[in-house]
């Protein structure tokens, strides 16, 4: 992207930033990246797509196949958002640190610790957040909480018609300690 029609239309924006906001910048543009990954990578992994997969866009084609390289970096970017305070982030990093299908990038530890920041920065009424927290038990291997708070989930007034199914499915998982 050249941003040609953006500086058509705010030609001062050359003047608003420094390069000291690109590092901040470039954050955001993670997050939202890491917020869409899961629509991108059901969209790409999904079994049948052959005709879709061999017409997508070449970034899109690059997403697969740098998957673990550009998901590790993910992390690290909402790591370091999560620990500059960044609330939204905290349950972003907690998801993917729990439920990676890499193995060597799941840390279950660090996921419920951060799962529960993201419970308290919502007084544990957040059924998505409730999700993310007993993924991060299940885990760390801690069934009895996953359960917990997975039930809690699906108790809070917040939770999505369409989100149940898969948090059903989900309890049903960690009562087979999966």
């Amino acid at each position: 992207c050249t941003a040609s029609g953006i500086e058509r239309r705010h030609p001062d924006v050359r003047w608003l930033r420094r390069e000291s906001d690109i590092e901040q910048l470039a954050l955001q543009q993670a997050m939202l990246l890491a917020a869409l990954w899961p629509l991108i990578e059901t969209a790409i992994m999904a079994p049948g797509e052959d005709e879709w997969l061999n017409a997508a866009p070449e970034p899109l084609l690059r997403y697969k196949t740098t998957y673990r390289p550009w998901y590790t970096k993910t992390i690290e970017w909402l790591r370091k958002a999560a620990i500059q305070g960044h609330k939204p982030a905290f349950n972003s990093l907690a998801w993917r640190l729990a439920v990676s299908k890499d193995a060597n990038l799941r840390d279950g530890r660090e996921a419920v610790r951060w799962a529960t920041k993201a419970c308290e920065a919502t007084e544990y009424n957040d059924s998505s957040f409730l999700d993310t927290l007993a993924a991060a038990h299940a885990e760390a291997g801690d069934f009895e909480q996953a359960l917990k708070f997975q039930t809690k989930a699906l108790d809070a007034k917040n939770l999505e018609p369409n989100d149940r199914s898969g948090m059903e499915d989900r309890l049903n998982l960690y009562r087979q300690r999966k």
